[in-house]
């Protein structure tokens, strides 16, 4: 509970139960800051000091239950925090107490991703053909030309692996069997700032048989992700296409795209196994806690050693910290001193190499 009435954070999780498969809209309306996530992915953007004001994103689920949270920011002034939906044959209404279920141990629909991830852009595709210009590994599409991509982005969230097409745009690869899941995000990237020009559909495809289609994206909606099961096929096909009304800047991303490999027995040195283990896919950077007081701890992974910069950057774009850090390959610890700085709102940014990190955190007494 909290014990002050301005300058503090509050986190509501648990899980939502939708009773019929569609799209359903999520709105809050808050003064200051708010953000909706089912489950990993964020639905609604409401962020940042200001007065009572409304914002909505939509999502394709399941029926049944959904991992829920909305985090909530106060400043000062006015405070205010409600959250509504509509869906199937579902009128827009204030989300009732017996939709929510806060329940221990409750697993989400969709099935969380297990065991090591191999990334696809460092395997070999059997084939790949993209709209304009090739397919990128690890960068965004960019322009016509092989190597001119950015770093992949979605929605503000950054990701150092992942492939960069232009639709139309088809790959393949050969599984043979080795493999028990497929997990990806998706999402228009954000090189196409322009919120009225791109639509793309995403659909991935079994041994030739389309087995999840993501619908018609375009830049506002939420990123969305998958994980499918795919023991025992023969191949993978990833086709992003225009959504029906032609490619003009139709950017898309397979961010993050990995296979979990089938279990084998490790005969493996301590060397091979500490490699397989930094494969393993994890979240590229944690920051907490959040709200946070006196520190800031970032649990960064890195892809090869060297130094990495975080960055604070305050709610006026000013940027009012940065501090350098040796990073080793694999996972790090970073701690950041915060005590000295304005309680508010915050962006901290981890750079290292071409790869960028960033992530929104409050500051609190």
């Amino acid at each position: 509970m909290r014990g002050r009435d301005q300058n503090y954070g509050l986190r509501f999780t648990g899980y939502i139960n939708v009773p019929t498969d569609g799209t359903y809209t999520f709105y809050t309306t808050s003064d200051d800051g708010t953000k909706l996530y089912i489950g990993s992915t964020e639905v609604v953007s409401n962020d940042g000091v200001h007065g009572d004001q409304e914002q909505s994103g939509s999502i394709g689920l399941k029926a049944g239950k959904h991992a829920f949270t909305v985090v909530y920011f106060q400043g000062v002034g006015g405070q205010s925090l409600s959250a509504s939906y509509s869906g199937p044959n579902l009128g827009k209404q204030a989300i009732p107490a017996s939709a929510f279920y806060r329940v221990p141990g409750t697993t989400p629909t969709t099935p969380a991703p297990t065991g090591s991830g191999v990334y696809l852009s460092d395997l070999n595709w059997s084939s790949a053909v993209s709209g304009y210009g090739p397919v990128e590994k690890d960068r965004s599409n960019g322009e016509a030309n092989g190597g001119d991509g950015r770093t992949i982005t979605l929605n503000g969230q950054t990701y150092a692996k992942g492939l960069g097409v232009h639709a139309s745009s088809t790959i393949s690869y050969n599984l043979g069997g080795q493999y028990t899941q497929f997990i990806t995000d998706m999402g228009l990237d954000d090189e196409m700032g322009d919120q009225n020009c791109g639509t793309v559909e995403f659909q991935v495809f079994l041994d030739g048989n389309k087995v999840y289609s993501s619908g018609t994206m375009n830049a506002a909606t939420a990123t969305k992700s998958v994980v499918l099961d795919v023991s025992g096929k023969q191949t993978l096909t990833l086709v992003m296409t225009d959504a029906g009304d032609g490619a003009a800047c139709d950017h898309g991303d397979w961010a993050g795209a990995r296979l979990v490999p089938q279990n084998r027995p490790n005969t493996a040195s301590g060397a091979a196994r500490q490699a397989a283990a930094a494969a393993e896919y994890r979240e590229p950077m944690h920051v907490y806690p959040v709200p946070a007081k006196e520190t800031v701890w970032v649990r960064y992974y890195a892809d090869q050693p060297g130094t990495a910069t975080i960055q604070l950057i305050n709610a006026a774009g000013q940027s009012v910290s940065q501090t350098s850090h040796a990073v080793e390959t694999g996972e790090n610890r970073l701690r950041v001193d915060v005590g000295t700085f304005s309680r508010g709102s915050y962006i901290l940014t981890l750079t290292q190499a071409r790869h960028r990190q960033t992530k929104r955190l409050i500051l609190t007494d």
